[in-house]
C-alpha cells in the first residue's frame, strides 16, 4: 500500500480523491456538531419557557390558561435534547464510516422537520391562532433541501460507509 493513502486501499483513496469529500467533511466537524448545540439551546429556552421574548409575567398570562402549552414546551424541549444526541452519535458514525451513518443522517433530518411542524400545529391549536410564519416555512423548506443534497451526495459514496 502507499503511504498517502491514509492506510485506505489505493483505488478507494483514489476514488475519494476525486469524488471529494468535503461536504462529509462540513456535515461530520461543523453542521452536526454545532446543530447539536443550536437545538441543546433552543430545548433549554423551551423547557425554562424563555423561548417567548416576553416578560416573565406576560408568560405566566399565556401559559396560565393553556397549560398544554407549557406541556407541549417542556416535550419539545426533552425531544430538543434527544435529537442533539443522535446528531452527535451520527457525526461520530460518518467519522467511522458506519454502513447505516448516511441513512441515519437523513432520519435526523427528517425527524427534525417532523417535530418542528408537530410544534407548531400542536401549538397553533392550543392558542387558536397560526404559529406559522415566514421563518417555520423557510426553515421547512430548507431542511428539505439539505435532505436532497444529502441523499443526492451520500447515495454516491454509500460503498466508502461499509464499517
Amino acid at each position: 500500500m502507499h503511504s498517502d493513502t491514509n492506510g485506505k486501499s489505493p483505488k478507494t483513496a483514489n476514488t475519494m480523491h476525486t469524488q471529494g469529500m468535503k461536504w462529509y467533511k462540513y456535515q461530520m466537524y461543523f453542521s452536526l456538531p454545532v446543530g447539536a448545540l443550536h437545538i441543546v439551546f433552543m430545548g433549554i429556552l423551551h423547557i425554562a419557557g424563555a423561548f417567548y421574548e416576553m416578560p416573565e409575567f406576560i408568560l405566566g398570562y399565556i401559559h396560565s390558561p393553556h397549560a398544554e402549552l407549557r406541556s407541549l414546551d417542556v416535550a419539545y424541549g426533552l425531544s430538543c435534547f434527544i435529537l442533539a444526541a443522535y446528531g452527535i452519535h451520527i457525526a461520530v458514525s460518518l467519522s467511522k464510516f458506519k454502513k447505516k451513518a448516511p441513512e441515519h443522517l437523513h432520519q435526523e433530518l427528517i425527524i427534525s422537520v417532523a417535530i418542528s411542524l408537530v410544534y407548531e400545529v400542536t401549538a397553533s391549536l392550543i392558542l387558536g391562532e397560526s404559529m406559522f410564519d415566514f421563518s417555520v416555512i423557510l426553515t421547512t423548506i430548507a431542511e428539505i433541501i439539505l435532505l436532497i443534497i444529502d441523499v443526492i451526495y451520500f447515495h454516491k459514496r454509500l460503498y466508502l460507509f461499509v464499517n
